[in-house]
């Protein structure tokens, strides 16, 4: 059987040339390559193998194979011409410029330069510009040149600048742009730790806690031993650990337990304001739902500490204003509330709020009977009967106190009239009077003991009457 004769050159090229317009790039890549080896010092054969990178996206190999063709011939135009461009999209925004002006002196008239040089002089000195910003700590500036300098670069290369750019960002507080761009980075290079720990940083910071902790786990896959990285997951875990045990006791019904839990969680970066607000409010919500109105006030209190914009905050302050009966102060709360941002809801509260600070200056029924404000009808009429019992003037002997038990066993009445009927109660819950001509608020208007008490009177047996 006959060898094999060896391949020259020429047929090589030729094969590789079919290679190449037929998209079979790494068939190609590999047949140029075997040209290279046969004839090294030709500078059309970089040249090609160039045209294999470029279709390839590789443009670092392709900017190296220019770069040898040039080497056999500095006064090759169309390659010094081509890593003009490329040097461009790789950002050495210097060298592209200076490549164009080399082009400039060969062939002042040439195609390419009336957009190229202009292009490449304008990218260099935005980038000299950007990194003399940066050095000086001026970042918005920094950032914004940054930001022109990537209109220019291939979107692979661009990754060192868009980490630049990112700590600009990060420098600025702006995390959101920081999240952005470091995200960028790691769709382009998923194991760049950089990206990861900066973007963790940045979630953090946002008070995106479950997200921080998921990059720092991703960064810690690619590098085990990153001592920041461990930090940093530690410290996010360590809040992430309590803010899911509050849950759990908020969900079973231990508000108590969950509230302080999440002070405990807040307690951990006393400073951050975005983080530590929304966890002061939900600990102040759960002593409301406690019944603790006073801790409520002052954990809602360091939640507006933490962060004023915090409407939340303030309504839970009113609330419990209103539930300590400081009806002056509800008032002023919730309006303040409205300021931030006004609702129907809010409206109501402020309404409920000033009707309250009215009827504290006249009688009021609830306290009175001594039940809250959302007592049921069967909760009236249960303290109804305490109370009379209680002040049931009979029960008196002393003069004295058996005209103030009367006075206040009338009292009782009225208020039972009014919160055991719907319709008078609903007016006076807004705020209306609920007799005619009520002038002060109260006195005897028809309420069940207004022709003498229903207990009756020396030897008479007594009897309550409730509707």
């Amino acid at each position: 059987m006959a060898e094999e004769a060896p391949q020259n050159a020429s047929g090589l090229r030729s094969q590789a040339e079919t290679k190449l317009s037929t998209g079979a790039l790494a068939e190609a890549l590999e047949l140029f390559s075997k040209v290279i080896e046969l004839e090294p010092a030709n500078e059309r054969n970089f040249y090609k193998r160039f045209r294999v990178h470029l279709k390839r996206g590789s443009y670092s190999e392709a900017v190296a194979d220019l770069s040898a063709a040039l080497k056999i011939k500095p006064k090759y135009k169309v390659a010094l011409a081509q890593r003009a461009k490329l040097y461009r999209l790789l950002g050495q925004c210097a060298e592209s410029r200076n490549d164009y002006l080399a082009l400039q002196a060969m062939d002042p008239k040439h195609a390419d330069l009336a957009e190229g040089l202009p292009q490449a002089d304008l990218c260099a000195h935005q980038l000299a510009e950007a990194h003399a910003h940066f050095e000086r700590r001026l970042y918005p500036q920094a950032r914004d040149l940054y930001g022109q300098v990537l209109d220019h670069i291939a979107e692979y290369y661009a990754v060192p600048l868009l980490l630049r750019k990112a700590e600009c960002s990060w420098h600025l507080n702006d995390y959101e742009v920081v999240v952005a761009d470091t995200g960028r980075v790691i769709k382009l290079q998923k194991e760049n730790t950089a990206a990861l720990k900066m973007r963790g940083e940045a979630y953090y910071r946002l008070a995106e806690v479950n997200m921080a902790i998921n990059h720092f786990k991703e960064a810690l896959k690619h590098d085990p031993d990153h001592r920041e990285c461990k930090d940093w997951f530690h410290r996010c875990r360590a809040v992430q650990k309590r803010m899911e045990q509050a849950e759990g006791y908020n969900q079973s019904a231990q508000p108590v337990l969950a509230a302080q839990l999440w002070q405990e969680a807040a307690e951990l970066d006393p400073h951050h304001r975005l983080l530590n607000g929304p966890l002061l409010v939900r600990a102040a919500g759960a002593l409301a739902r406690a019944g603790l109105w006073q801790r409520s006030v002052d954990v809602a209190t360091r939640a507006l500490q933490a962060d004023p914009s915090l409407k939340e905050a303030k309504v839970l302050i009113g609330d419990a204003q209103m539930e300590l009966e400081q009806y002056e102060q509800a008032v002023r709360t919730y309006q303040e509330a409205r300021e931030m941002e006004d609702d129907q809801v809010l409206q109501q509260k402020q309404r409920k709020a000033e009707v309250a600070l009215k009827q504290s200056k006249q009688k009021n029924y609830y306290k009175i009977l001594g039940v809250a404000r959302t007592a049921t009808v069967k909760e009236v009429k249960k303290a109804y009967r305490e109370q009379a019992l209680i002040w049931h003037p009979d029960k008196w002997q002393n003069e004295e106190e058996k005209e103030k038990a009367e006075e206040q066993f009338q009292q009782v009445a009225e208020a039972y009239e009014v919160l055991n009927d719907a319709e008078l109660r609903a007016k006076y819950d807004r705020g209306e009077d609920v007799f005619e001509n009520q002038g002060g608020g109260g006195g005897q208007h028809g309420h069940p003991f207004h022709q003498g008490f229903p207990f009756g009177g020396g030897g008479q047996t007594f009897h309550f009457r409730f509707n």
